[in-house]
């Protein structure tokens, strides 16, 4: 179970069809919540005039990828199947997220490829991503566990 905000703006509810967007937080994989983002996605929704869902996916260290990955795929696949009730219309939803929130968007996006499941999404935002491995290459930048599997450098 993941918690997902929904911001419908006032004009949109009680219509159907709507655009909508899933949206990832950023905080690098390891900090930030759906929760945090609530005034800047409810003014999203409202200003792009869409339906917003907001992901509260897991966060490492306690969950390892591609788990938090997962949880984003599955709230992506509960609109959808779901979107009659969430009064959008399932050929228009996108995929956004910034920072670790990018990464999450870059690897549903694979997930999705992978499963032949990419004409699920109509569109992918991933902002400022979180896909460089520019802090890994220092060993003294990662944890034991990442030290213990890394190739030698």
């Amino acid at each position: 179970q993941v918690k997902v905000l929904v911001h419908t703006p006032k004009d949109l509810i009680g219509k159907a069809n709507n655009i909508s967007m899933v949206y990832a937080h950023g905080g690098a994989g390891i900090s930030g919540s759906a929760d945090l983002y609530k005034p800047a996605l409810s003014l999203l929704a409202k200003e792009s005039d869409m339906v917003v869902f907001n992901v509260d996916y897991r966060l490492a260290p306690e969950t390892k990828c591609p788990n938090n990955i997962l949880d984003f795929y599955c709230a992506l696949k509960h609109v959808i199947e779901n979107s009659a009730s969430f009064g959008i219309d399932s050929q228009k939803v996108g995929i956004s997220g910034e920072s670790g929130g990018g990464y999450i968007c870059f690897g549903t996006m694979v997930m999705l490829a992978q499963r032949d499941e990419s004409h699920l999404v109509r569109a992918a935002f991933p902002i400022i991503p979180m896909l460089g491995d520019y802090f890994f290459s220092d060993s003294m930048s990662m944890t034991e566990e990442e030290r213990d599997n890394a190739p030698a450098m």
